[in-house]
């Protein structure tokens, strides 16, 4: 039994030495996603960002009395576009989207106030039918290109969001490919990648693949594959459980002929607490402290796991 425990063991443990956590794999995978997306999104800003800085120039340009209130919210959104630049290439979407939020929103917003009270002005100023009627064509025109550019920005998205689930998807089938050939049993691992197939990828493959734009739109806004659209499908944390799941099963019977049983059972108590709360979750995205309540969860379990094999591998070696 010995012998049989020192192969298993090893086994185990050089599996967990080279694969991170799911929640770790997680996080550097959405770093990944972040580069592809952020960039995308930032196009977008960009088609925004120009449609109003257009009108604005068409507005200075033809109504000399508004240039000089006008022209300085073109340098003020510029200057946020470079911002939001310098973030999209780090990949902090933190930042990014605060940014959005607390800084370009109010000065776009600014901008079309600054736009608004001008125009309550025309008549004062004598600006000529002709001028308004220029203005309405160019504003039409303009309006047409940023629709079109919005129209290929949510296509753009949903072709690089499919990447990036794609490639953690990918990464996680070399995963359970590499265990299953060490005997572990990987049903759990493989029922959460085809319920993020089926429940995430899937709908949004099909609307790219269509190139319906509308249809793109509904589920880059409403799911995604870990957390935060109303429907989050959390697949680090179900992945991490599974994981953990799969690796107990695979050492529990050596363990617990070592003296290592309460563990086993304390890890597997930890594990359908976990489960528990997933459950309770489902498909929402986290609140209050149930991300952090979930993760330390399996972070202990994982802790418990890595110190039996560690401590039965030491003991097998000596």
């Amino acid at each position: 039994m010995k012998k049989t425990g020192i192969v298993v063991l090893a086994a185990v443990l050089f599996v967990m030495a080279v694969t991170q956590p799911m929640s770790a794999f997680a996080a550097t995978q959405q770093v990944h996603d972040n580069h592809q997306t952020l960039q995308v999104r930032y196009d977008g800003v960009v088609a925004r960002v120009d449609f109003m800085s257009g009108v604005i120039s068409d507005t200075a340009s033809l109504v000399p009395q508004a240039s000089a209130n006008l022209n300085s919210h073109i340098n003020i959104l510029n200057s946020d576009l470079n911002t939001l630049n310098a973030y999209a290439a780090a990949s902090n979407s933190t930042d990014f989207n605060s940014f959005i939020r607390d800084t370009l929103s109010p000065d776009m917003e600014a901008s079309n106030e600054a736009l608004k009270a001008d125009a309550a002005h025309f008549k004062a100023w004598g600006v000529t039918k002709e001028t308004r009627e220029q203005l309405r064509m160019d504003y039409s025109n303009r309006k047409a290109a940023y629709q079109d550019a919005m129209s290929q920005e949510t296509l753009a998205l949903g072709t690089a969001k499919l990447a990036a689930y794609n490639s953690d998807i990918n990464a996680i089938n070399v995963q359970i490919a590499n265990w299953s050939a060490k005997g572990i049993d990987t049903t759990g691992m493989k029922n959460v990648v085809n319920g993020a197939g089926s429940s995430v990828v899937a709908p949004l493959q099909s609307a790219v693949s269509a190139g319906d734009v509308n249809a793109t739109r509904e589920p880059l806004r409403s799911t995604c594959l870990y957390n935060g659209a109303p429907y989050s499908y959390h697949m680090a944390a179900k992945m991490d459980t599974e994981r953990l799941k799969a690796l107990t099963g695979k050492i529990s019977a050596n363990a617990t002929a070592a003296g290592y049983g309460n563990q086993i059972a304390n890890i597997n108590t930890q594990l359908a607490s976990a489960q528990d709360q997933l459950n309770q979750i489902g498909a929402s995205p986290y609140t209050g402290d149930q991300r952090t309540s979930l993760f330390d969860t399996l972070k202990d379990a994982s802790l418990e796991l890595k110190t039996i094999i560690r401590e039965m591998n030491a003991t097998y070696a000596g």
